[in-house]
């Protein structure tokens, strides 16, 4: 029988790895909007995913430019999740805090600290 009960913070950590292994395209350990797009940029045509700002090619995208909005602004869900994860609000995810986010919720889920 499965459980969330069952699975273990080894697995998230890892889980976490892969992930930024994918979506990290520069490979700093650290998740932006700009890895987003570069990634998506690369992999696809190369003008397809650019962001302009004022009519001219912005390279550092920000979060108001994809969303439309500042992150305040943001639905209250998100943006509590963005700045749970965010704790510097620089709109860049280091390895470091998606770690900490992860064993911080692992260990309010995981009651019988096994």
């Amino acid at each position: 029988e499965f459980s969330i009960k069952n699975l273990s913070l080894k697995l998230f950590l890892d889980v976490l790895d892969e992930i930024f292994t994918f979506f990290d395209v520069n490979q700093d350990h650290i998740l932006s909007v700009e890895d987003a797009f570069r990634g998506w940029s690369t992999r696809f045509s190369h003008d397809a995913f650019r962001i302009y700002h004022d009519g001219k090619y912005n390279k550092n995208i920000t979060i108001r430019e994809v969303f439309g909005v500042s992150p305040l602004n943001l639905p209250a869900p998100l943006y509590s999740l963005y700045t749970t994860l965010d704790k510097d609000m620089d709109e860049k995810i280091t390895l470091e805090e998606a770690t900490n986010f992860i064993k911080g919720t692992f260990y309010v889920i995981d009651q019988n600290e096994d």
